[in-house]
């Protein structure tokens, strides 16, 4: 009668050795379990830095953020009333609250931080002075409604994107346009870059550099992104990071408009990007409910902060270089405290 073979669990010391195949797999299945070990730890570690503080819960959605140049005071538009707060970023307390604005686009404080605007769904632009609450005059713009908006960072220039795709510079001192350019179709972000550029971005996803004295474009394109949502110049103003439509962040040189590089890792729609003060991080909050951190100079992320559940909506960095702080679509308004060297 023929003996059995042993099974792996029951062998002897005599048994001869697996085949060598097996004993390959074996050691691959290893191998890839602990690279496997390795990667969750990363990704558990990174999702664990810096720890969120919520700093206030405001009624509704908090969709735009701004800080103010000397960083004591934090601008919050919300989605349910509609209205424009000035916070304390360290307490949390309301300062003022400005006449209510529906669905605001943009907020951009000036470079003194006297002025605070705003764009929404009803009127071009609404400014105010920070310190009164005041309304500040400005010119008769037509019918047509805000889509975007930026202070320049040498002046009180106020850019502005229109729906009608119009570009439009103010002098919030004098309460006159300065100039006017123009897009096909409705613009939906603007920013200006420290080193004399002036980027806008509209709703076919074209993205336009401009030469700000005279206004003449020096660069057109597309970064195959949607239409554009966000657009932020490094505090060099050589690279020019854009978002549109979906999860992925791109990295342009302003010199010559190539792509330096494309950050993945959202899931979901990226709303707003900003850069840290040394310009050695560059963060982009999301609606899958995260801000990632990336290094701008090598395209990868650094750290992914996880604050809620809900979907973020706003991001801003303190000029000062101490806090970042995202809103989410449930009122929170988190803040992370920074290196300010970074």
């Amino acid at each position: 009668m023929r003996r059995a073979r042993p099974s792996s669990a029951t062998a002897g010391r005599g048994d001869a050795p697996a085949p060598r195949s097996v004993r390959r797999l074996v050691w691959l299945g290893v191998a890839l379990a602990a690279l496997a070990g390795i990667v969750v730890a990363v990704v558990l570690a990174t999702r664990r830095r810096g720890p969120a503080r919520e700093l206030t819960t405001l009624p509704g959605a908090v969709t735009r953020l701004a800080f103010a140049p000397d960083s004591r005071l934090l601008a919050a538009a919300t989605w349910h009333d509609g209205s424009v707060r000035l916070l304390d970023p360290t307490s949390g307390d309301v300062v003022r609250t400005l006449a209510a604005r529906p669905d605001v686009h943009a907020l951009a404080f000036s470079r003194d931080g006297r002025y605070l605007a705003a764009v929404d769904d009803t009127t071009p632009v609404s400014v105010w002075e920070t310190a009164s609450g005041a309304s500040v005059a400005v010119p008769a713009l037509g019918k047509v409604v805000g889509t975007a908006a930026a202070f320049a960072p040498d002046a009180d220039e106020l850019a502005l994107g229109l729906a009608d795709g119009q570009l439009v510079f103010l002098d919030v001192a004098t309460g006159t346009v300065r100039r006017s350019a123009r897009h096909d179709t409705l613009v939906r972000a603007v920013a200006y870059a420290p080193s004399g550029l002036f980027a806008s971005g509209d709703d076919r996803g074209t993205v336009t550099l401009w030469e700000r004295e005279p206004e003449t474009q020096r660069a057109r394109f597309a970064p195959r992104l949607g239409g554009v949502r966000a657009l932020a110049f490094s505090p060099d103003g050589a690279a020019l990071v854009v978002t549109g439509d979906g999860p992925m962040v791109r990295v342009f040189d302003t010199a010559t408009g190539a792509a330096r590089h494309t950050l993945s890792g959202h899931v979901d729609r990226v709303e707003a990007v900003g850069f840290a003060r040394g310009g050695g991080t560059l963060a982009s909050a999301s609606v899958d409910g995260t801000v990632r951190l990336w290094d701008p100079a090598t395209g990868r992320a650094t750290v992914v902060l996880a604050p809620g559940t809900a979907p973020l909506y706003s991001l801003a960095y303190a000029p000062s270089g101490v806090l970042l702080a995202a809103g989410d679509g449930s009122g929170r308004i988190y803040t992370w405290k920074l290196d300010p060297g970074r």
